[in-house]
């Protein structure tokens, strides 16, 4: 049997030497209060890809999405997007996100969006948007993918899971009974 630390050195080299390689399924969004969103002229509430410099090249992530692309408004901040459901957004595909409590976007033709879960509760109440998840892009949906180039095509979003249980209750109470 051959001894393992002779392969050692060359597993390392391998390693150190192939792995500058690239992953374009990569999509982030940065906190608020990032230095980095003034670097790259970003908010919160843009979509982050990798930089379009040649593999190995060192640069800060491009802007995929902007935030008004996604009927956001300015001060609206992506608090989380989905991770291996998404598509790059230079590509074509469904982009599920949530949104922090301070979000409020702009109205869409597809409530409930961000903004009917954010301005459309009652008084002395807090807005529900935050916990809930969106879609965007969605095939599915032409709404939600208008027609036109992607992703320049503005994209309404609407939601698809609610944190609250009223939604539920409602179903309940309308379901059939089997006697």
């Amino acid at each position: 049997m051959p001894d393992p630390r002779r392969w050692t050195p060359i597993i390392l080299a391998l390693l150190v030497t192939g792995g500058s390689g690239r992953a374009y399924a990569q999509t982030i969004v940065l906190d608020p209060s990032s230095p980095s969103l003034a670097t790259i002229s970003a908010t919160a509430g843009d979509l982050l890809v990798p930089s379009p410099l040649p593999p190995g090249a060192v640069a800060p992530p491009a802007v995929g999405l902007m935030a008004a692309q996604l009927l956001l408004l300015p001060g609206d901040v992506i608090d989380a997007i989905s991770y291996g459901f998404d598509a790059n957004p230079s590509s074509a595909g469904a982009l599920y996100f949530s949104v922090s409590r301070s979000s409020v976007a702009m109205s869409g033709p597809l409530p409930p969006d961000v903004f009917s879960e954010a301005t459309g509760v009652p008084a002395g109440t807090q807005p529900e948007a935050a916990g809930d998840m969106f879609i965007t892009f969605d095939f599915s949906c032409p709404a939600t993918h208008p027609a036109g180039p992607f992703p320049p095509a503005m994209g309404a979003h609407t939601q698809v899971l609610t944190s609250t249980a009223a939604p539920a209750r409602a179903l309940a109470a309308t379901t059939p009974r089997s006697s």
